[in-house]
């Protein structure tokens, strides 16, 4: 192994060997020790992925399998700073430093799921691709049933069986299309892909369909959708606020990858593709907005409204399907808008259900009065999921539709439109549940938040409320990066 192949390896492999080394030592080192620890190998994958973008290292290695950008660089970092948020809020929120051995298992199982998902982002090969996926999915059943309550359990079961299904699927199509080109390798693919037409076309359309099923099974759009809110409902907030980020940015990464690479200028496919990709989308939003209008349920709302953002998602990718390279900064700033808010809410979320884990609406009432910063970020995390200027997500969104806006088919307005109407829905939940924060009816139930919830949990939460303003306010830091990774992706594929 050469130096580039052995520094090009580095960011994802930091983060496995990492997961490794807490679950040994996890019975051994102090609770403040282990998360310096963990502090320590982020960091040092993050700074191992900004050294790689700046070294100009690109291009395909280890026979073609493992294709080496500054995109891949780019949504390591995501994934890195994404998993470090997450299980420095779980050590500090649910006193896991009391209970070191659960604490270990848990980061050793989220850094499992982000190493996973950094070598996910650089896979060309279908098996390797496969392979990471069935990898994030193991280790997410596993992490949702940690907590070993009843509702744990119930739902870990449901996640693995419907992802079973959808394993069984993926790997149908996968066996298909391999059946049909005899190669495994997507550039590959996509190269004797665009000399097909008639029926060689119509073959492998069916098994991108199968395939692109299977990982709607785990993005949770529907149809496909049946585990989630039982997921959401039966997991502790931490546990699900990571697993719908990372769901949704490795469905990302494959379907944009995957389609980059293989649509290949075929027009007729992306076509037809796209327009199976939109019935997904149209469904997700309106079906998952609809239904979260109509709970009083945190858990479920939330779990609706993932599936809802999961449309919304969909759309970004059926603009890259298409043509339109926007697309594809249009989803990753909409993934760090959605991942950030997400994030914000879910914390927030958590600390007021920790009185008496009651999840009902009504727990939020007069948060304002009660605990003022957790009130504001709150409120700051839900606007932004809605869609509100100045926060991430108005922009995500506005970058989303205006993709697809530029794509020169009449029935992408079909799709524009019901995004929109769906934007309006959406804050019809959202705004009611801002209504019950800022209530001073106090006779209504309430929940007594923890008089210190501590300065650490403080710093977490403001710093995700500071960078959802950020990234509203300065969109080009993601889109322009973004814009020239993916211009060097396309020369490196072509």
């Amino acid at each position: 192994m050469n130096l580039d192949a052995f520094v090009i390896l580095l960011p994802p492999f930091i983060v496995l060997l990492g997961s490794i080394l807490i679950l040994l030592s996890s019975m051994f080192l102090p609770g403040r020790t282990l998360i310096l620890v963990i502090l320590l190998i982020f960091l040092a994958s993050i700074i191992s992925s900004i050294i790689n973008m700046t070294s100009q290292v690109t291009g395909l290695f280890f026979s073609n399998t493992y294709l080496v950008s500054d995109f891949g660089s780019l949504l390591e970092i995501f994934f890195a700073s994404s998993g470090l948020i997450v299980i420095a809020f779980s050590y500090f929120a649910y006193n896991l430093r009391d209970q070191k051995l659960l604490f270990g298992d848990y980061a050793a199982l989220t850094m499992a799921v982000l190493g996973s998902a950094m070598i996910l982002v650089h896979s060309v090969d279908l098996i390797l691709v496969f392979v990471a996926l069935e990898t994030i999915a193991i280790c997410q059943y596993i992490l949702v049933s940690l907590p070993r309550t009843e509702s744990a359990a119930t739902a870990s079961i449901k996640y693995l069986l419907n992802g079973a299904i959808a394993t069984a699927i993926f790997a149908f199509g996968l066996v298909f299309l391999w059946g049909a080109t005899a190669s495994t390798n997507i550039i590959e693919i996509g190269n004797i892909v665009s000399g097909f037409d008639g029926n060689a076309i119509s073959i492998v359309l069916f098994s991108v369909i199968f395939m692109t099923a299977g990982i709607a099974f785990k993005m949770g759009l529907i149809p496909f959708h049946s585990w989630l809110p039982d997921v959401y409902y039966g997991g502790p907030f931490n546990i699900v606020a990571f697993l719908s980020v990372v769901s949704k940015g490795t469905a990302f990464v494959f379907f944009g990858f995957f389609g980059i690479m293989l649509v290949n200028n075929n027009n007729d496919f992306a076509i037809w593709w796209s327009i199976l990709i939109a019935s997904f989308a149209i469904l997700s939003m309106t079906l998952g907005n609809v239904s979260a209008l109509q709970s009083n349920n945190v858990k479920k709302i939330l779990a609706f409204s993932s599936i809802a953002h999961a449309g919304y998602f969909a759309i970004g990718i059926i603009a890259v399907l298409l043509g339109n390279n926007i697309g594809f900064s249009a989803i990753v700033l909409y993934l760090i808008a959605y991942g950030l808010g997400n994030l914000l809410v879910f914390f927030v979320s958590a600390l007021n259900s920790q009185a008496d884990n009651n999840f009902e609406l009504e727990s939020f009432t007069g948060l304002f009065y009660k605990n003022k910063s957790l009130a504001i970020l709150l409120t700051i995390g839900l606007l932004s999921l809605t869609g509100i200027p100045p926060f991430a997500g108005f922009i995500g969104k506005f970058y989303l539709f205006y993709s697809v806006f530029h794509v020169d088919y009449w029935w992408t307005w079909v799709i524009i439109i019901f995004a929109v109407c769906n934007t309006v829905i959406s804050a019809g939940y959202y705004f009611r549940w801002i209504k019950i924060i800022f209530s001073n009816d106090l006779n209504r139930k309430t929940i007594n938040l923890p008089a210190n919830a501590g300065v650490y949990l403080k710093i977490i939460l403001a710093l995700l409320a500071i960078l959802i303003i950020l990234f509203g306010i300065l969109p080009d830091i993601v889109v322009s990066n973004t814009s020239d990774a993916l211009n060097a992706l396309r020369l490196i594929i072509n």
